[in-house]
């Protein structure tokens, strides 16, 4: 299921991120709860629906265990709210050839997925729910290692929100509004909010699961930073802040340079389809800037692409031979459309009759 989650700041950084609206034009709230875990996730979820990109290994040395598995789909839909019927499932559980669960952003994903259900069944019942999912789906020692993770994640989430709490207390008075303070001590209380959560947690998730879970957000909240203090700066000109703004965007990881300059990685992934004609190269290339995952998902569509490609030109063909039949405009027709019909879907039938402007009774 893919919902909006929007970044929890603190309440006097609101503040800050409204006032420089030209770099930051992402919504920011804060979100409270005095009842329940909140889940901290960053706006990189918003993104991810274009290619996932990562930075683990191979494919070929993991075994999924839910990906696109009907059965395992029907399994958590069962445990769920009727309410989420017909919503798409994040997330995914994936062990090594060694049979150790694989800890990634997909790994937190369905751990979210289940919890965020909150409000319609209690915490404590979805925590059970969670915890008989991957006892009954996670072989040994992937099993031990999921019910851990899930341990150390919700005790993670309850400190998280005791953390908002106890800062929304000391930074608001009652229901006020957090009044205008000085900018710079905002950007002091950003990077305090960020330092804080990374030491959070790694003493609550280790390393490895903290930076599996929030590295690419946290890279995220670094290069936000940096572009707020470089913004502020004021011994710096304009060209000389452009110069910084480039130089902070060329040293972020690629992941989160296709978030904030999509544009940049495309024309990169333009480049390499232009440079290199062997799918090995292209492979490669594509590997070193995406990762080996994603470059495996432009393989596939490559593949797609050129078999449409394929497909469409035969059709071509075969119409131009009823074009050129002599038969009278009707009859043209019929034999265009019923060429249309053996050849392509219903989608793909629309599709080509709007790229070659035919008139369909569809």
């Amino acid at each position: 299921m893919k919902r909006a989650w929007y970044y929890i700041l603190p309440p006097a950084v609101i503040v800050a991120y409204a006032s420089i609206a030209t770099l930051q034009k992402g919504q920011h709230s804060l979100q409270q709860s005095k009842s329940e875990p909140v889940v901290q996730q960053g706006m990189i979820t918003q993104q991810r629906q274009q290619i996932t990109l990562n930075k683990n290994e191979q494919s070929s040395e993991r075994i999924a265990v839910n990906e696109n598995n009907t059965n395992q789909t029907s399994k958590i839909k069962a445990l769920l709210p009727s309410s989420w019927e017909g919503t798409r499932i994040d997330g995914r559980l994936q062990i090594d050839e060694a049979g150790h669960l694989v800890v990634e952003q997909e790994t937190k994903d369905l751990f979210d997925y289940f919890l965020s259900a909150t409000g319609e069944v209690p915490t404590e019942e979805l925590i059970i729910k969670l915890q008989h999912y991957l006892t009954e789906n996670l072989p040994s020692p992937a099993r031990e290692e999921g019910l851990s993770l899930l341990s150390d994640y919700i005790s993670y989430r309850v400190e998280l929100s005791n953390y908002q709490e106890q800062y929304a207390n000391i930074h608001l008075n009652g229901n006020v509004e957090p009044t205008q303070v000085n900018f710079q001590n905002n950007v002091g209380q950003l990077q305090a909010h960020f330092e804080h959560l990374y030491q959070l947690r790694r003493d609550k998730l280790g390393m490895e699961a903290a930076d599996a879970f929030f590295g690419l957000e946290e890279e995220y909240d670094q290069y936000q930073l940096q572009k707020i203090k470089i913004a502020q700066n004021e011994s710096l000109s304009s060209t000389e802040k452009q110069a910084e703004y480039t130089r902070i965007l060329d040293e972020i990881p690629t992941q989160v340079r296709f978030i904030v300059a999509p544009e940049q990685v495309m024309n990169q992934l333009s480049n390499i389809d232009q440079q290199y004609v062997s799918e090995t190269e292209r492979y490669q290339a594509r590997s070193e800037l995406l990762g080996n995952e994603a470059a495996q998902r432009l393989a596939v569509l490559d593949k797609k692409r050129k078999q449409w490609k394929s497909r469409l030109s035969t059709f071509r063909t075969m119409k131009a031979e009823i074009e050129h039949a002599g038969l009278s405009t009707s009859d043209q027709q019929l034999a265009i459309n019923q060429l249309l019909n053996q050849q392509f879907s219903s989608d793909e039938r629309k599709r080509v009759a709007a790229i070659e402007n035919i008139s369909t009774p569809y």
